[in-house]
């Protein structure tokens, strides 16, 4: 198996990125892999952010290989970006069951309006500006929903 096909199979969660279903399944599987990393913010605060960069990096480099693969009609099945933004959503913000799910509904509804941005732009650019510009508002909105209740 070439290493394009094994980066395109993980980018696309072997092919779970395909359905529209499982695009939104992809993004919810962001939150249990969240918390597993949150468990390195115990041991070690820059442990925790030197996984996210490593998740980051990992993400770029697999897309970086398994684009030559996709046909640009297929660029919507992958779903790492997704991941990756949702991971920034809830960066410094605690886990509590109400703000995953206000988090992940409001990261979908956002990410849906950035549809077009993400047209506009080409390559790696285009895929992972939509999720990251979600990711941050999102963040911030939750940001201030806790600074309100606190």
């Amino acid at each position: 198996m070439k290493l394009s096909q094994i980066s395109l199979s993980i980018v696309t969660l072997r092919g779970l990125g395909k359905t529209k279903i499982g695009r939104v399944l992809a993004s919810i599987l962001a939150l249990p892999l969240l918390l597993f990393l949150k468990l390195f913010n115990q041991i070690n605060p820059y442990l925790f952010y030197a996984s996210i960069g490593f998740v980051l990096f990992i993400s770029i480099g697999s897309i970086l290989f398994s684009i030559k693969n996709l046909s640009p009609e297929d660029k919507d099945c992958i779903v790492w970006d997704r991941i990756f933004g949702l991971m920034l959503a809830f960066i410094y913000i605690p886990l509590r069951f109400k703000l995953m799910v206000f988090g992940v509904i409001f990261f979908s509804i956002l990410r849906f309006s950035f549809w077009g941005m993400q047209d506009k732009l080409t390559g790696l650019s285009g895929m992972f500006v939509s999720s990251f510009v979600s990711g941050l508002i999102v963040n911030f909105l939750l940001r201030f929903m806790l600074w309100i209740v606190y």
